[in-house]
């Protein structure tokens, strides 16, 4: 069997110097990336507000 690896959207096989099996998946794969990376922000931010706000409660 040839060596490849697979796509990371439909995970069908791909040769070696690619990751994915079209330009539909690789889309797919930048706006899941988008998303999450936007969700990771979010999720720092919310955790910093909640940081300051229990800092500024506590010290009250």
């Amino acid at each position: 069997m040839e060596q490849h690896k697979h796509c990371k959207i439909c995970n069908k096989p791909v040769p070696l110097d690619r990751d994915f099996c079209s330009e539909k998946c690789r889309e797919e794969y930048q706006e899941f990336m988008d998303k999450r990376r936007k969700r990771q922000y979010i999720f720092y931010i919310l955790l910093v507000v909640l940081i300051v706000v229990a800092f500024l409660t506590f010290t009250m």
